[in-house]
């Protein structure tokens, strides 16, 4: 079943991209990453040499998460620092180019990646 949270922010990007606006989806939800099963991502994104992301593109999104970089059944155990850092990477080291707006779905409850 797909988390709420995951499916509201499908559908509020796809809305703002339907409006017109140039729209990116950054999948928070490092322990259970659901955009990339949402959106029909298949594979790794593309890594430039210089080590920057360039984020899927779906229905007029552009859109990263951890999800389509793990290997199926991979477990993330990440906590604290190491949360932060990853989702700090996924924010800052992608290509978003000249987005309108970034929706960004979250875990549930607040922990690491919320506070952060």
């Amino acid at each position: 079943m797909t988390p709420l949270a995951a499916e509201l922010s499908r559908i509020a990007g796809r809305a703002f991209a339907a409006e017109g606006l140039k729209t990116g989806i950054l999948d928070a939800d490092l322990y259970g990453p659901s955009i990339p099963k949402l959106l029909g991502i298949e594979g790794k994104p593309a890594v430039r040499e210089d080590g920057i992301f360039s984020p899927h593109r779906a229905y007029g999104l552009a859109a990263i998460s951890i999800g389509s970089m793990l290997t199926p059944g991979q477990a993330v155990v990440w906590r604290g620092p190491m949360a932060t850092s990853a989702l700090r990477q996924l924010l800052r080291e992608t290509d978003w180019g000249g987005l309108d707006i970034l929706v960004v779905d979250l875990p549930p409850g607040t922990g690491d990646i919320q506070i952060s």
